[in-house]
Order: structure tokens, then C-alpha cells, then sequence
């Protein structure tokens, strides 16, 4: 499979690392902005899953401190798409890419600290696939964890083997970093 590999860099939590700072050149969060499938993790709960997205969308325009997540998933043998709602906040006095999360409806309790711990673009066969670790806290629902994100950059989806690519380039890299992250990085599974 032709690609290129360059220079991947994932952090720890709370890093102050340029390319996560809240600055013109640091974390852009309104490149975040968009739909994501999730395509690795360590969640449990996406064991039994599949189509996992996730879609930031502004709440008003131009604000990209805070804005919506809407989650959406199916069980991997059939069924319907269940979707979860929330509202993410830039947390305050972290760098540009650490956010609190708090449910809508009746998850309007439960609240997450979740931030994005790596990011990039990959290019296998020709195709450009944007990605992004995240790193989230325990809830009430769910054990801290790990995810990685990607998205082409063009409109047709990524195909199976861009996002197994992807996986094997990025996953090493978190496997490295030392405490809870590489930990947890050891424990994570390819969400179909």
C-alpha cells in the first residue's frame, strides 16, 4: 500500500504542547468542527457497535468555544441508530483543545473532561484522512478512555483498508506515551 507517514505526536492530558495551545497557530477548533467516525477506542460500550460519528456543530456561529456533539451509533447485529446530545464548553485555563461536556434531555446531569490529546493528516493510496486522538474522563455511564477520530478529506468514505492504515500508523504512537494514556492504549479495539 503506497503512503506517506509523517511525524506523529500525541500528548499527555493537560499538555501545553504549540500545537494544542489556544493561539492562531495552536489547536484550531473550528477545523474540529464536523463529522468524525470513531475507528479505534477503548470504550467498552463500542464493542457492541458499529457506524460509530461524531458531528461537532457550532451553536452560534463563529464561537468555537462551545458548541454541540451529537453522537450516533447502531448495534453491530442490527438495529436501530441510538444518538446522544451534548454541549461541549472550551474548559478554562487549559490549552485550546480541552473541553467539559454535559448532556441533553435527561443526560442533562452527566458531565465529561475530555480533550484532544493528537491530530494530523495521513495519506495512503492517494487518500488525505484527517484524525485526531481524544483522551475523556469517567462518567457515570462509561470508564475513561481513548478514541481516535478520522475523516477523509473528500466526500467519498474512507475505505476499510485507509482506516486499518490509519489505525496501525497512529495506535503505536499511543501505545508509547508513558502513564494512563499508554496504558490505556494497550487495552483498544477497531470499531467497524
Amino acid at each position: 500500500m503506497g503512503d506517506t507517514a509523517p511525524g506523529i505526536t500525541i500528548n499527555q492530558p493537560g499538555s501545553s504542547h504549540p500545537g494544542l495551545a489556544d493561539t492562531p497557530t495552536g489547536f484550531q477548533r473550528r477545523w474540529f468542527m464536523g463529522t468524525w467516525s470513531v475507528v479505534w477506542s477503548t470504550l467498552p460500550m463500542w464493542k457492541l457497535t458499529a457506524d460509530v460519528n461524531i458531528k461537532y456543530t457550532t451553536l452560534s456561529e463563529g464561537d468555537y468555544n462551545k458548541f454541540e456533539s451529537d453522537v450516533s451509533y447502531r448495534p453491530r447485529k442490527g438495529g436501530s441508530v441510538s444518538r446522544v446530545v451534548g454541549v461541549e464548553r472550551l474548559s478554562p485555563s487549559t490549552n485550546g483543545a480541552t473541553f467539559d461536556w454535559r448532556g441533553n434531555g435527561w443526560l442533562v446531569f452527566v458531565t465529561s473532561h475530555w480533550e484532544v490529546l493528537g491530530y494530523g493528516v495521513q495519506v495512503v493510496d492517494g487518500v488525505e484522512v484527517e484524525w485526531a486522538v481524544t483522551s475523556f474522563s469517567k462518567t457515570l455511564f462509561t470508564p475513561a478512555g481513548l478514541d481516535l477520530y478520522l475523516r477523509p478529506r473528500s466526500d467519498a468514505p474512507a475505505s476499510a483498508e485507509v482506516r486499518k492504515a490509519v489505525i496501525e500508523r497512529v495506535v503505536p504512537h499511543i501505545r508509547e506515551v508513558a502513564g494512563d494514556v499508554g496504558r490505556l492504549g494497550g487495552q483498544g479495539f477497531e470499531v467497524p
